[in-house]
């Protein structure tokens, strides 16, 4: 991509820069911190810090996201969609333009991944922020998975769309076939139904 990634610091306290579930990554806040380890315009925005001093720290902030989504992945050309950023900007109490600060994140953004990197987002002010930085930001990718890995979750959510007791059914005749009793006797003791068109009157004695 031509972007230039900078390694981040290992957390100090009991929080991870990034942790991923199925096929979303959730960043945590990043800070526009730079490769010396200091952070880019520090100060409140609207005193201290202009909006395109804001605009370059939240561009900074973002590629520092970016790289936790990377260790997280691998490979950012792995990012299927940006869903959501939070831009939270350290502002004046008078400042109304936090949504300016925060093109600066979303319109690199866009340069990346074109219309997958359109996304929803909010950009609100606050009375602080961590080390007197300008602007924080966290955010939520949806990332590529394997073919393998989306068959198995195909076929389980069809699974999951049968009768309660048919699943229960398939999970008791699977581990007959894996401990060899193909000849239905690991079932003789099961609460199952055999008959599954009546699995409505009979579920409630498989859950009491």
């Amino acid at each position: 991509m031509g972007l230039e990634l900078v390694p981040q610091s290992p957390t100090i306290d009991n929080f991870v820069p990034s942790v991923r579930v199925g096929d979303l990554v959730f960043v945590a806040g990043h800070l526009p911190r730079q490769p010396d380890g200091t952070l880019l315009n520090s100060g409140k925005v609207g005193r201290d810090v202009t909006i395109e001093q804001g605009y370059e720290a939240a561009r900074l902030a973002m590629i520092n996201c970016l790289t936790s989504v990377k260790e997280a992945v691998g490979d950012l050309d792995k990012v299927e969609r940006v869903v959501k950023l939070l831009v939270m900007v350290n502002a004046t109490e008078d400042f109304d333009r936090q949504f300016l600060v925060g093109n600066g994140a979303s319109d690199l953004l866009v340069e990346l991944y074109g219309e997958q990197g359109r996304h929803a987002r909010s950009a609100v002010g606050m009375g602080s922020l961590p080390l007197n930085c300008c602007v924080e930001i966290e955010m939520i990718v949806q990332v590529r998975i394997s073919n393998r890995i989306y068959a198995f979750r195909h076929q389980w959510a069809g699974v999951m769309r049968r009768p309660p007791a048919y699943r229960l059914t398939r999970v008791a005749h699977r581990a007959a076939a894996r401990t060899g009793t193909r000849d239905g006797s690991a079932l003789q003791h099961s609460p199952l139904p055999k008959d599954l068109n009546g699995w409505e009157s009979s579920w409630p004695s498989l859950v009491s």
